[in-house]
């Protein structure tokens, strides 16, 4: 709700989801790396899928949801369009600011009055964010791949997410 100090914000209580919701725009990661999709490939419409959060966190299909009782029709229905509105929005607020938003990962839940709200960070540990001049990554992929300084490229997507 609101930040109240350093390191402490005001947070509404929910009923978390058991789920990850994964916005695509861009193939990057297990999606290069499971289908036949190039790094970068543009993904028109964007995919959202869902994860089991389990450890190795296995995708799900809609019939696996249902049938293991992580969510209605209903409340799925909501998280995709959850989702589609979460990642118009943050796609357009770094695009200003020279950023692609390849993909990103978040989590959701029921607040007291049932109703669905984003429950998660969306961070650089949490998604793909490529400058949009050389797709240079400030993000995750440094530290599982090894290319570079994590400290010094989240400060760099900092600093451009402020200065936009």
């Amino acid at each position: 709700i609101k930040k109240i100090g350093p390191g402490q914000f005001l947070v509404k209580k929910l009923s978390m989801f058991r789920l990850e919701i994964v916005p695509r725009n861009f193939a990057a990661g297990s999606l290069v790396k499971n289908y036949p999709y190039n790094l970068g490939d543009r993904l028109t419409p964007p995919l959202i899928h869902f994860h089991l959060k389990l450890g190795h966190d296995p995708i799900l299909t809609d019939g696996l949801i249902a049938n293991l009782g992580l969510a209605s029709n209903e409340e799925l229905s909501a998280m995709k369009q959850l989702a589609q509105k979460v990642n118009i929005v943050l796609s357009a607020f770094l695009k200003k600011r020279g950023i692609i938003l390849a993909d990103f990962k978040f989590e959701t839940g029921n607040d007291s009055e049932g109703k669905l709200t984003v429950g998660d960070e969306i961070s650089s540990d949490s998604g793909r964010f490529w400058d949009e001049k050389n797709l240079i990554s400030h993000d995750k992929d440094i530290f599982r791949c090894q290319t570079g300084d994590v400290k010094k490229a989240y400060k760099k997507l900092l600093s451009k997410i402020k200065s936009g």
